[in-house]
């Protein structure tokens, strides 16, 4: 089990998150991105942990993430899209969130997939 760094030791990096968007005249409109700069570890998946992929994703790369501030992931109630995180200039799409509560050392943890380049 791999445990996260403290906090002090934990890097910068950005995250893109598009806000909500909503029918104007009848269609849809997405919404505007935000960038965030949010503190957390970033690290390599074993391969015990790929199964924490849902089915049917192409993963060529992923990494598991510590964060203080909560990631979102896709949202298909507003079609809303899954926060994007730059590392070393790839972009990883978070798919899965787990929140930890605990106390002061509460975290999330999420898996995050490197999406393809087009």
């Amino acid at each position: 089990m791999t445990v996260p760094k403290p906090r002090e030791m934990f890097d910068t990096y950005e995250v893109r998150r598009q806000l909500a968007g909503s029918y104007v005249n009848g269609r849809w409109q997405p919404g505007g991105y935000t960038t965030l700069n949010i503190r957390m570890s970033v690290q390599p998946m074993s391969p015990e942990e790929m199964h924490l992929l849902p089915e049917g994703v192409k993963v060529t790369d992923a990494v598991k993430v510590y964060a203080d501030e909560a990631l979102s992931t896709m949202d298909e109630r507003t079609q809303t899209p899954a926060d994007v995180i730059i590392v070393d200039g790839e972009e990883y799409e978070v798919h899965r969130v787990f929140e930890h509560k605990m106390g002061t050392l509460a975290h999330w943890k999420a898996i995050a997939v490197r999406k393809e380049r087009q």
